[in-house]
């Protein structure tokens, strides 16, 4: 693996050898985020039809914040993998853009994931604030917890009510922790304006 040659690998192949059985997938990861072509490892996301191997791919691109890997990140929020969803979620976080936001607002609409929504925080994607607002009353406490913390990342100053009304009934211990932790960090912002 040492003498390889990742600059020049095609999509096909960064395919098959991460699809190769192996004990530590790790150091062919590491060498694909360090040196593979971004344009083949986004080729390689959109013709991989392995689970793993589209997650592995997703966090490579994730890594290396791949701007020109949103359209085919976004078309893995279609797949019926719950950890692909949530892996290429993470991605779109890290690499942003209002594309990006656009199609996790319309997914966490449909599918309400804790990582759509820590994703659309990430981003900085202020369109989602009323429905994260919404989702703090969410059936469950990861969408409740992950829109708590969407909304700290936004300093969404006009959460704050619903955030305090929803923590005062909440009994999960992470959707609690993450609705404390805005309505503290919301409550600075809006001393210190």
């Amino acid at each position: 693996m040492e003498n390889k040659n990742f600059t020049s690998l095609r999509s096909e192949e960064i395919v098959r050898l991460l699809e190769e059985p192996t004990d530590d997938r790790q150091p062919l990861k590491q060498n694909l985020q360090k040196e593979a072509s971004v344009k083949e490892l986004v080729q390689a996301l959109e013709i991989s039809r392995v689970e793993l191997t589209s997650r592995i791919l997703c966090d490579i691109l994730a890594a290396r914040r791949a701007k020109t890997a949103v359209p085919a990140l976004i078309k893995c929020l279609e797949d019926p993998s719950p950890w692909l969803k949530d892996d290429a979620a993470e991605a779109l976080g890290k690499i942003g853009g209002i594309k990006a936001g656009e199609a996790l607002l319309d997914h966490f609409n449909k599918d309400p994931r804790l990582w759509y929504a820590v994703a659309m925080g990430e981003i900085g994607y202020r369109a989602a604030i009323p429905r994260l607002i919404e989702a703090l009353y969410d059936p469950s406490p990861m969408v409740r917890g992950g829109a708590a913390w969407a909304l700290e990342e936004l300093i969404a100053l006009d959460a704050l009510k619903d955030l305090k009304e929803v923590a005062r009934l909440e009994e999960d211990a992470f959707a609690l922790k993450h609705m404390e932790k805005a309505i503290e960090y919301i409550s600075e912002k809006k001393i210190s304006k």
